[in-house]
């Protein structure tokens, strides 16, 4: 069996989602050099040194911890969680005890531990570096009441309907057909959690979520996980949400939030008051920030960086619809290398950072 062959075995989906090119294997020796306003990246395909067994599962989110070993989140029961070395060697698989149903955004804390979102039970998980599960936020498979209607389709939606797990009743894992604009029945924002889509936290220990497919809301916890306020809403108005996909707080205890369907990032301080919002992005999913920028990925192609102290649009890589750039989720390591992990065939990317000091 080839290897577009086991991922729509693993995942139910084509090989090709999410990139209608099959670079999934890169046979030449070429090199991508991406290259704007003083930042310049090379493109590594495939630097994760994959075991062959546990290829092709769909790949939800990536984060790197404080060694820069890098965090893997994937559809599989057997290794939801995958651990590489920050030469991209595998380490070891984590998290298979953990009942989960659909791992979204992880996130790895200053103390090693590790943080998943699980979209479809509706919760969060916290493990340690062995994968024992430490704390679960959230009500096992049970959403918060937003209106939210996981079968809705909206008159105007023309997409084909995508594969999605979702748990029934009975507590079963099932798999149905759904279309995107399901998060269009949100008629309010509701209290954690429906749906979430990543957890970060702040430099003192606060908790901060994005929820996310069935919410409109971003939550602050306290360090021992109690609701300090959520703000959000469904619409466009200032301050409102149309799936806040993905969240990073930034030196300054800054929310950036990947506004979605809107198609635009949003700044909040963690009280909840609107400090920037950019209208730049085409459909932003993930965020992450050094001390310097926030670099906000878009899911058709393209990452823009930001001016952390100005909010200034400082560069961007890729383009609109650039088949080799579109990616999922996104994490940085300490030499301000990016990775990108994409649901398709593409896997995790590097974006290796080149300065120019580098080349003299």
């Amino acid at each position: 069996m080839n290897r577009k062959e086991l991922y729509r075995e693993h995942n139910g989906y084509p090989a090709n989602i999410g990139s209608e090119t099959c670079t999934y294997v890169n046979r030449c020796a070429c090199t991508e050099i991406y290259e704007c306003g003083g930042f310049k990246y090379r493109r590594v395909a495939d630097y994760l040194k994959w075991p062959e067994e546990l290829w092709g599962y769909m790949i939800s989110g990536v984060a790197v911890d404080r060694h820069d070993n890098i965090y893997v989140s994937q559809r599989c029961k057997e290794a939801p969680i995958c651990v590489f070395d920050k030469d991209g060697n595998f380490i070891k698989t984590i998290g298979s005890e953990v009942k989960f149903s659909r791992p979204h955004g992880i996130y790895v804390a200053p103390d090693d531990t590790i943080w998943f979102t699980d979209d479809a039970l509706s919760v969060i998980w916290h493990i340690d570096g062995d994968g024992n599960e430490l704390d679960m936020l959230g009500t096992y498979g049970v959403g918060s009441d937003t209106g939210y209607d996981f079968f809705y389709v909206d008159p105007s939606d023309k997409t084909e309907p995508t594969n999605f797990m979702y748990v029934n009743e009975k507590g079963e894992n099932v798999r149905a057909q759904v279309k995107n604009s399901a998060y269009l029945s949100i008629k309010r924002m509701g209290p954690p959690f429906n749906k979430p889509t990543k957890l970060v936290m702040a430099k003192d220990g606060r908790h901060v979520v994005s929820d996310g497919y069935g919410n409109v809301a971003v939550h602050v916890f306290t360090p021992d996980y109690k609701l300090i306020r959520s703000w959000g809403g469904p619409g466009k108005e200032r301050g409102h949400f149309s799936i806040p996909h993905g969240v990073w707080v930034d030196k300054y205890d800054r929310a950036w939030v990947c506004d979605r369907e809107n198609e635009r990032m949003q700044v909040f301080d963690l009280e909840g008051h609107v400090l920037k919002i950019m209208e730049c992005n085409f459909m932003p999913f993930d965020a992450w920030a050094d001390d310097e920028y926030c670099y906000v990925l878009e899911g058709d192609g393209r990452i823009s960086i930001f001016n952390l102290e100005t909010y200034e649009l400082v560069s961007q890589i890729g383009y609109w619809h650039c088949q080799d750039m579109i990616a999922h989720a996104m994490a940085g390591n300490s030499k301000g290398d990016l990775f990108c992990a994409d649901l398709g065939i593409k896997g995790v990317f590097k974006l290796e950072r080149i300065r120019e000091e580098a080349e003299k």
